[in-house]
């Protein structure tokens, strides 16, 4: 099997789903059980490579009791995955301590607006449960 880059993993469906699933010797059932994910949801994950939601992902990882990443990559990957993260994790911080009090203002104006337009949602949807 041709190993895949993390990009490539993560844009993907959950590659080891199925692997990581008969290897904890569960059924579709059994894991849609524990995890409470839709038996469905997970089959079009396994069978037909859906792409599935972060929280989705997380259910079914803390279902199997494994990281998310073995989800995506073989064990022997995922400390060179955990590694990597970490050097970018690295950088950012930096960045972020070498910015400017403007800088990072910029940089959170996006979040703000849609964290407010969130927050309209939220007022607008209880006016229209109050009438």
């Amino acid at each position: 099997m041709q190993e895949q880059t993390q990009e490539q993993a993560i844009d993907s469906a959950l590659p080891r789903l199925n692997e990581v699933r008969v290897q904890k010797g569960l059924t579709m059932r059994q894991l849609a059980e524990k995890s409470g994910v839709n038996t469905a949801t997970i089959q079009l994950i396994e069978k037909r490579g859906r792409k599935p939601h972060d929280l989705t992902v997380q259910k079914l990882a803390d279902a199997l009791e494994v990281e998310r990443a073995e989800l995506y990559f073989p064990g022997h990957q995922v400390a060179a995955v955990r590694e990597q993260d970490a050097m970018e994790n690295e950088v950012l911080r930096e960045q972020l301590a070498n910015m400017t009090d403007e800088q990072l203002r910029e940089l959170m104006r996006p979040m703000q607006r849609r964290f407010e337009s969130v927050l309209a949602f939220g007022t607008t949807q209880e006016r229209t449960l109050q009438t």
